[in-house]
C-alpha cells in the first residue's frame, strides 16, 4: 500500500481536482507500467470480468508500486478470504461490484478494516485485547485504503440513502451514468449532488472522450478514461485507417 499516494489521491479530491484513471484488464503488467508513467491518478485492476489470475494481479499491483498511481483491484466475490488476499497483495484497495444493501457493504467495510489491521502488523493479539481497541485500530485504518462499491441506482433495495450512510466509503463508481434520456440524466445528477453534500464523490469510465467531457460536466470527480485493451484497438484502428486499412470493431469487449 502506497500511503503517499492515497494521501495525494484524497488531497486532490477535496480541492475539486478530477482524478483521471485506466480500467486494466490485459494480462501484462506493462499496461499498469505506462500507466503509472504517464502519471495517472489510479487504475483498477479488473479480477472479476477480465482474465487476470491472482500471480497477474500481484504484478500490476507491483507495477505501481514506485508512483503516485492508487492501484485499486475489483474483486469477483465478496468474501472476507478474498479481501484480505487482495489486502495482503499490496493494493490501495478494492473496488466490489454488485452492492445492492447497506447491510452487504457494511459486512465489506468490516472485513476490509480488518484484513488491514492483520496485515500491517499492528501487534493486535485478537485473544488477548479488548475488543474496543480492535474496533478502534480497524476503525483508523479506513484512511490507509479504499473500499469503492459498484452500483447501479436501478438494483439498490431500500433506496441509496442508507447506501450512502455507511461510514468510510468515500466514492462509489457507477455505470452508464450519463445517458441522453432527460429523466435518466435527472436522476444521476440528483444522486451525485446528494454525494457532495455528504462530502463523498462519484467515479464512472468514459467509452469516448466525448463521455469524458461529459461525465466530468455532471460533477463526477473520478474519472476513467477507458478500457485498456479498447484504448489500444482505437489507436491501432486509427493508424491502419490512415493507411486504408480497417478493422472489426465489434470485437472489443469494454468491462
Amino acid at each position: 500500500m502506497k500511503f503517499s499516494a492515497l494521501h495525494k489521491f484524497r488531497y486532490k479530491l477535496k480541492a475539486g481536482e478530477p482524478l483521471y484513471g485506466l480500467w486494466v484488464t490485459l494480462e501484462a503488467a506493462a499496461v499498469s507500467d505506462i500507466a503509472a508513467g504517464l502519471g495517472f491518478d489510479w487504475i483498477v485492476i479488473d479480477a472479476d470480468r477480465g482474465h487476470l489470475d491472482w500471480a497477474e494481479v500481484l504484478e500490476h499491483v507491483r507495477a505501481t508500486v514506485r508512483s503516485d498511481t492508487v492501484a485499486l483491484v475489483r474483486i469477483a466475490e465478496a468474501s472476507q478470504g478474498v479481501i484480505e488476499r487482495v489486502i495482503n497483495a499490496g493494493a490501495d484497495g478494492i473496488v466490489v461490484s454488485k452492492i445492492e444493501t447497506a447491510a452487504q457493504l457494511q459486512s465489506i467495510m468490516q472485513w476490509s478494516r480488518r484484513a488491514f489491521v492483520d496485515m500491517s502488523g499492528m501487534g493486535l493479539d485478537r485473544a488477548t485485547c479488548w475488543e474496543s481497541d480492535i474496533a478502534q485500530q480497524e476503525q483508523e485504518s479506513t484512511s490507509n485504503m479504499l473500499v469503492v462499491p459498484m452500483v447501479e441506482a436501478s438494483s439498490l433495495k431500500g433506496g441509496i440513502d442508507r447506501i450512502l450512510e455507511i461510514d468510510g466509503v468515500e466514492i462509489f463508481f457507477f455505470n452508464s451514468a450519463v445517458s441522453e434520456d432527460a429523466n435518466v440524466l435527472a436522476v444521476w445528477d440528483s444522486i451525485v449532488r446528494e454525494l457532495h453534500k455528504r462530502g463523498k464523490y462519484a467515479a464512472t469510465v468514459a467509452t469516448s472522450a466525448e463521455s469524458l467531457v461529459d461525465y466530468r460536466s455532471h460533477g463526477f470527480s473520478v474519472l476513467g478514461v477507458g478500457c485498456d485493451s479498447a484504448i489500444i484497438s482505437h489507436g491501432i484502428r486509427k493508424l491502419l485507417e490512415a493507411v486504408g486499412r480497417t478493422g472489426n470493431s465489434e470485437s472489443i469487449i469494454h468491462r
